[in-house]
């Protein structure tokens, strides 16, 4: 790799009407570990979002000529178009891109174009002491070239036993289904081209139930919204325990269309169905570092194990 620039961007594509709706992540990325990369690498930085065009209505006409959400959740899993391809070549030829939830479609122009990059995303174990990182990067990178700076499974079993003492087990005495719900249009839900949605929850939930009552826990986001109504109409009802006390109990199953309590279920022991988890799969393909998220330990060696030049950086004891 000729690597001149580090570019920090996002997902450009999620948006209304056009408006820079990810700008803010990207910002919050880049103040993260934006100084840490350049002392590493000793690159310039810059913010390029969107990756390729000054306006976010021209960077999405590369891939369609829509805005919105809906079309957002259509073009996700598309091939990324000639136009985007060649216009991602151009401009980061000499480039890394290190992005905050990168898209698959971009992910495609990128490697198409052979632009190397390391995506960030938020790691779905929401209950650990501090947020891990997930992180994920193209052929260029080793992800495990720091594999003793990863996540271990022994932090994720002290932190379970924690979080499990500090809430206590919910008031649950018999076996009980608990849906966990989400804002409507958050990224895993998108399933071939559109949101899941209250059909999916229905067909999906109620034969699970076997004759267990059904309780729902709202997201405290958006919590009216018509995935809720529509198992509440079917007989579920709504529940205001704690994520966490609820997890702890065995007699929760839990079930979601998509929702990250799926993955954090399954940590705590629980038996937990993800309806629509092909984003999920993808997203979350990579791997979680927490202690050393925005240190040289692991960024160092990362940058390295894809040929760039990277100084010794010396942390205090």
């Amino acid at each position: 790799m000729n690597v001149t620039e580090i570019l920090f961007t996002g997902d450009a594509f999620r948006t209304v009407s056009g408006e820079a709706a990810q700008a803010a992540n990207v910002q919050w990325l880049e103040r993260m570990i934006g100084g840490l990369l350049r002392t590493l690498t000793d690159l310039p930085s810059n913010i390029a979002y969107p990756l390729v065009t000054n306006d976010v209505p021209s960077f999405v006409r590369l891939q369609s000529g829509e805005l919105g959400l809906e079309n957002w959740a259509r073009i996700f899993w598309q091939s990324a178009t000639p136009p985007l391809v060649t216009a991602v070549k151009e401009r980061c030829r000499n480039s890394l891109i290190i992005s905050i939830e990168m898209p698959p479609v971009l992910q495609d122009a990128l490697d198409r174009a052979d632009v190397p990059w390391i995506d960030i995303g938020v790691c779905p174990l929401r209950f650990l002491p501090d947020w891990a990182l997930h992180c994920k990067a193209s052929r260029h990178f080793d992800l495990f070239s720091a594999s003793d700076s990863l996540l271990q499974s022994s932090e994720i079993r002290m932190a379970v036993h924690h979080v499990a003492n500090w809430y206590g087990s919910a008031a649950i005495s018999e076996p009980s289904v608990v849906f966990f719900a989400q804002t409507a249009k958050d990224r895993t839900l998108i399933n071939r081209g559109v949101f899941s949605g209250p059909h999916d929850a229905l067909c999906n939930v109620l034969p699970l139930l076997s004759g267990r009552s059904l309780l729902i826990k709202p997201h405290p986001w958006q919590p009216d919204c018509p995935v809720v109504s529509a198992l509440v109409g079917a007989g579920g009802q709504v529940t205001d325990l704690e994520t966490y006390a609820l997890l702890a109990n065995p007699f929760v199953e839990v079930v979601t269309l998509s929702s990250s309590v799926g993955r954090e279920a399954r940590a705590f022991g629980r038996q937990a169905k993800i309806i629509s988890s092909s984003v999920q799969d993808w997203a979350y393909s990579g791997v979680d570092v927490m202690r050393y998220a925005r240190s040289p330990k692991f960024w160092g060696p990362l940058l390295a194990s894809g040929g760039l030049s990277v100084a010794p950086v010396i942390e205090p004891e």
